[in-house]
């Protein structure tokens, strides 16, 4: 990751408080700023390719940035009744989304639910074995094999663990708001890049 190698070269030789901070802060804010902005977009491809009805859709299975923000932002967010939209969201709530993506995907009632209707199965299906019809659910995760799902589910959960440190967020409000009295040490500051490289 770029922004990552350049804000570890920001990192000075001398722990003078003040060339510290200075030469820190534009390193550190360019990396969270990155950082945000590819999980913005992962997010939003992760809940179209993994709940989006592709079979239904006008253009199946294209992704586009505009067509799964949009989908993610009604998936996520509106159905839970929350505000703004994944854009405009900073590091900790979109941790969070990840989170809600996780139980929705793990949640009973979304499998429940989720059922395709028998009418809109091609008609070729249950009169051959030749070609099996693949998108029992609205929601492909759903069609995924056991283990895949589980894979899936578990690296999603690590994902978010790994990045909502209280050491991760309080480096990037200190550094991007200017609100930490005491800067972190140079270890602490290290020790996030490389988790976030990771």
């Amino acid at each position: 990751m770029k922004a990552h190698h350049d804000a570890t070269a920001a990192i000075p030789e001398s722990e003078d408080e003040v060339d510290y901070l200075l030469s820190m802060r534009g390193g550190v804010t360019h990396l969270f700023t990155s950082l945000e902005a590819y999980l913005k977009q992962l997010l939003a491809f992760l809940t179209w390719s993994l709940m989006s009805d592709h079979y239904k859709d006008e253009n199946p299975f294209r992704y586009t940035v505009g067509k799964a923000l949009s989908f993610a932002n009604h998936m996520l967010l509106s159905s839970a009744g929350a505000d703004g939209d994944i854009e405009s969201l900073t590091l900790r709530p979109l941790i969070n989304q990840y989170r809600h993506l996780y139980n929705l995907l793990d949640s009973s009632d979304v499998e429940n639910n989720s059922k395709r209707p028998e009418g809109d199965y091609p008609s070729f299906t249950g009169k051959t074995t030749l070609q099996l019809f693949p998108f029992r659910h609205t929601i492909p995760f759903l069609d995924l094999r056991t283990r895949a799902k589980k894979e899936i589910l578990e690296q999603l959960r690590q994902f978010a663990d790994s990045l909502s440190t209280e050491t991760i967020l309080e480096v990037r409000n200190g550094f991007s708001h200017g609100g930490l009295k005491q800067p972190p040490d140079l270890y602490t500051v290290r020790s996030v890049f490389t988790t976030i490289h990771n």
